[in-house]
């Protein structure tokens, strides 16, 4: 693989109902030059299983895996391992539509942009139940005190941008 455009850094945590919608997303991407981190944080079910076959059959793929540390600490684990110019974060119960990387790279790299949000379709799960909504995201990018505060998905950071700052991802164990 050449010039690695975006990584993509997937938090897992007993997601295996998930995973595969998840990750075939990423895989199905319409920007190919991308990587998959898939940072682990203790899985008790069937997610590193499915993801070590998935690493198998695509190089782009890669797996870490820890001990129960928060979504914050897999997050941080995945960007010390990224090579993208471009770095995005995507929870493994979402998924991605198939253009979206492609299209947010290129207005990224056209517009000389170190972060973008986008519209999105955002479907919940709560207590089982599925829930659609649509919003735009907005102010949920902060740099204080060198985190990331707020939602990370869906949005892509200049990598420079993030490590030139020493930019974290703040981590909360309840």
């Amino acid at each position: 693989m050449g010039e690695v455009k975006v990584s993509v850094i997937v938090p897992v945590y007993n997601t295996g109902a998930y995973l595969e919608q998840c990750l075939s997303g990423i895989q199905g991407q319409t920007l190919k030059e991308i990587e998959i981190i898939c940072v682990d944080d203790g899985s008790s079910d069937n997610s590193v299983e499915q993801i070590k076959k998935l690493e198998s059959e695509d190089a782009r793929l890669c797996l870490l895996t820890q001990k129960n540390r928060g979504g914050g600490a897999a997050r941080n684990a995945g960007m010390r391992h990224a090579k993208g110019k471009y770095l995005v974060f995507l929870d493994s119960d979402d998924y991605f539509h198939p253009e979206m990387l492609e299209k947010m790279y290129l207005r990224c790299e056209r517009m000389l942009l170190r972060f973008v949000c986008a519209k999105q379709n955002v479907t919940m799960r709560i207590w089982g139940l599925r829930r659609r909504s649509r919003r735009l995201c907005g102010r949920s990018f902060c740099q204080r005190a060198g985190f990331l505060i707020g939602k990370t998905c869906r949005k892509p950071f200049l990598m420079r941008f993030i490590t030139g700052r020493g930019i974290r991802c703040f981590c909360v164990l309840l």
